[in-house]
């Protein structure tokens, strides 16, 4: 009797260390369950959102950066959405890259597809291919083409099946649509790993005088030379929408940010991207109420005030081209040049403010040359820019002002 007593007593002091133990290892599980919950963002259990259309729409306009070719839309319903969205539907809907409804409205908020995201890539891309067989649940359906193309290019491929099948009414989401545009990029001719595009400020040789060879290269690491430029003859004077380029390369270098292009054009001369651009972030006003002169040859006035007003947009909070006379340039002034007369009151500011900081000098006898006033100086082009020498002048106002 003592002995199964004795054994009962032991049984149960093991029985409660055990208990004890295991509570201490609940409690141990739990705490770490809690601190997981409280250091793991909400955002790691849930799926990804799906992509409205107008984060689409900005997606492919900072992915293709097209021209207007078309009159820019205005739709009633983008209020909510953010400037960078807005200038996005209102480029890709002038070039009938998307569309809105017959009312006016574009739904913003609205869930983009697979099916709708793979349309508007085909459509920037453009091409046919024949009918593919990876996603059966196209064929026959307006998707067909587009996925027939990017199925062709790469674009799509067998991983990106649902069930398998590509399920172009299922929402898109931003990893979905971003995998799908990088694959572009990797299969495009010069893209990553073919090998056929020089890098950058690398032994490349312009069509340029030599002794601007080395600090063209310098231009092209700074990332300074628009595409409307590269394979041009650099020699040559530069107009007033390849300066509009340049300008807004030099905008971007020292803004550390992207210039977005006005949604309303207000030229009836031009739909450069590029020009629109610079209108949009104050660099120019144009030549008149609704004209840009786009092919017209830059003056070297011009050139200046152009440059300007980009050093007073990054560095002048609040600065705008209508409240420029409210902020005031500081700098030491150089000495007068001798055609002081010659340069127009609204440039000479920038004028002087760029002599003073070394970006743009003399042509010598301590003369400017702001622009032709003879018809021989016309012929000569005296006081004309070249593309050479504004792609010099914008390398040294992001080394000097940067």
């Amino acid at each position: 009797m003592e002995n199964s007593c004795m054994r009962g007593e032991v049984y149960g002091k093991v029985k409660k260390r055990e208990v004890a133990v295991m509570k201490k290892r609940v409690f141990a599980i739990a705490f770490v369950a809690l601190l997981c919950l409280i250091l793991i963002p909400a955002s790691a259990f849930a799926a990804e959102e799906p992509l409205t259309r107008a984060e689409l729409a900005e997606l492919i306009y900072h992915k293709f950066q097209p021209s207007i070719t078309g009159s820019v839309q205005t739709f009633t319903d983008l209020e909510g959405c953010t400037p960078a969205q807005k200038t996005a539907i209102g480029v890709l809907a002038a070039n009938g890259v998307i569309s809105g409804s017959s009312a006016g409205t574009f739904d913003p908020n609205g869930i983009a597809t697979r099916g709708q995201s793979a349309v508007i890539i085909w459509r920037m891309i453009g091409g046919t291919a024949a009918e593919q067989t990876l996603f059966s649940d196209v064929s026959g359906t307006p998707f067909a083409p587009a996925v027939n193309v990017l199925t062709e290019e790469d674009v799509l491929l067998a991983s990106d099946a649902i069930d398998g099948g590509f399920k172009p009414f299922d929402a898109a989401t931003e990893t979905v649509v971003t995998t799908w545009l990088s694959r572009l990029e990797v299969n495009a001719p010069g893209g990553e790993g073919s090998g056929s595009e020089s890098a950058p400020g690398g032994n490349q040789s312009y069509e340029a005088s030599d002794w601007a060879q080395e600090e063209l290269g310098r231009a092209d690491q700074l990332g300074l030379i628009p595409d409307c430029l590269k394979g041009k003859d650099l020699t040559k004077d530069i107009t007033r929408a390849e300066f509009a380029a340049v300008a807004v390369k030099v905008y971007e270098a020292l803004s550390a940010s992207k210039a977005l292009p006005a949604v309303t054009n207000p030229f009836k001369d031009t739909n450069d991207l590029e020009v629109l651009k610079a209108y949009n972030t104050g660099i120019t006003n144009g030549t008149g109420a609704d004209t840009y002169e786009p092919d017209a040859i830059l003056d070297r006035e011009q050139m200046a005030t152009m440059l300007t007003r980009v050093f007073k947009r990054v560095t002048m909070p609040g600065w705008t081209l209508a409240t420029d006379n409210q902020f005031e340039l500081r700098y030491q002034k150089p000495a007068v040049f001798a055609d002081d007369k010659d340069i127009s009151d609204w440039a000479k500011d920038s004028v002087y403010f760029m002599a003073a900081n070394g970006i743009i000098n003399g042509v010598g006898g301590n003369r400017f040359a702001p622009k032709n006033l003879t018809t021989a100086e016309e012929a000569t082009g005296y006081a004309n820019a070249t593309r050479e020498q504004a792609l010099l002048i914008a390398v040294r106002m992001v080394e000097n002002l940067k």
